[in-house]
């Protein structure tokens, strides 16, 4: 028997092919793409950091521009109700008519889209009827009470409104946030201690109380539209109020003569009226309610200010001690608002 003998050449060729091994190393896939999960995870939870706080921080200077501006608006409608005789009818049609222009106009340039509008329409119209309820009650506590009094009942919403976030949309509500809360409510009570002057009970601190609610309603309804474009919310309230107020004149027959000072008085009212509520909107929309109601409270200390200086009324030692509890507790809510946002965003898994 023969048997062939694999050649020299033959054997050299096999053993080359067995001892062959890449010049580089193969990429190993896995641990490629466990790096890109974690590259991808460290750029979004930094993108993610930095959005929400400048989304806080902007929340918070929109709170305190609405609450400057409806500082404005509040001694204009004093101004309006007792020194010029204008009926409160007048102003809120002043306050709607302004408010639907400037808002019709953002949509106008912004060019909206509408397509949402219908899945709102409930939230949208229930909008406008709160907001009509807050402005004839304000109104009407406005003319009838002090303006520091009134104020500082219609800021009672942040009470309000802390306890609508934690039902509603579960904003956590810790020991400090309690604290605050219960040191703001005495600053009120101290501000609005019937005795110091010589204002009994009457029917008319219940409207800035319905106010006050009415606010923090207004608030929850805002947040179940945050899809919606802020100047369409706007809007809603202003079509309601002017429809009302415009109703609520040609139902009283209240026609009067509008000379300068009147027409700057319902000027006034509707612009500062106008951006305060852009604002409100607006910073409702950046956080949560139980941080942007809370810094309202700086309307009331404002108003002190204006009524002491511009009304000639006199500071009383509990008004002094109210605004001091007032401010203290805007610095706590704040404060643990803040921190709980920020525990919330380092112990957020963002590679998952």
């Amino acid at each position: 028997k023969q048997t062939k003998k694999p050649s020299k050449s033959h054997k050299k060729k096999k053993k080359m092919s067995h001892s062959t091994e890449p010049l580089l190393p193969l990429p190993n896939h896995q641990e490629t793409q466990s790096s890109d999960i974690k590259s991808t995870s460290v750029m979004l939870e930094s993108t993610v950091k930095t959005s929400s706080k400048s989304l806080f921080w902007w929340g918070v200077v929109f709170q305190i521009m609405s609450s400057t501006f409806f500082v404005f608006a509040y001694v204009s409608v004093k101004v309006g109700t007792t020194t010029l005789g204008l009926p409160s009818s007048y102003l809120l049609f002043a306050r709607g008519i302004v408010t639907s222009l400037v808002s019709g106009g953002v949509l106008y340039y912004s060019n909206v889209d509408f397509s949402a509008v219908g899945r709102y329409s409930r939230q949208l119209c229930l909008r406008g009827v709160i907001t009509t309820v807050i402005l004839y009650a304000n109104y009407t506590g406005f003319q009838h009470l002090d303006l520091s009094v009134a104020a500082a009942l219609t800021d009672t919403a942040p009470i309000f409104g802390v306890v609508f976030g934690a039902v509603f949309f579960r904003e956590k509500f810790s020991r400090l946030q309690g604290l605050a809360l219960v040191v703001a409510v005495m600053g009120v009570w101290l501000i609005t201690t019937p005795t110091q002057k010589g204002q009994g009970w009457n029917i008319y601190l219940c409207f800035p109380l319905i106010a006050g609610i009415s606010r923090a309603l207004s608030r929850v309804v805002i947040k179940f539209c945050e899809e919606l474009h802020w100047a369409l919310l706007v809007l809603a309230g202003g079509i309601a109020v002017a429809g009302a107020s415009l109703i609520n004149i040609v139902a009283a027959g209240e026609y009067i003569a509008l000379d300068g000072e009147r027409m700057t008085s319902l000027l006034l009212t509707g612009v500062f009226g106008t951006l305060g509520n852009i604002y409100t909107v607006r910073a409702t929309l950046l956080t949560d309610i139980g941080l942007c109601m809370p810094l309202s409270y700086v309307a009331v200390v404002l108003t002190f200010i204006a009524d002491t200086f511009y009304f000639d009324a006199t500071i009383t030692a509990n008004e002094i001690f109210g605004g001091v509890a007032i401010f203290i507790g805007i610095l706590c809510l704040t404060f643990a608002k803040y921190r709980g946002m920020k525990r919330k965003r380092e112990y957020t898994d963002f590679s998952a």
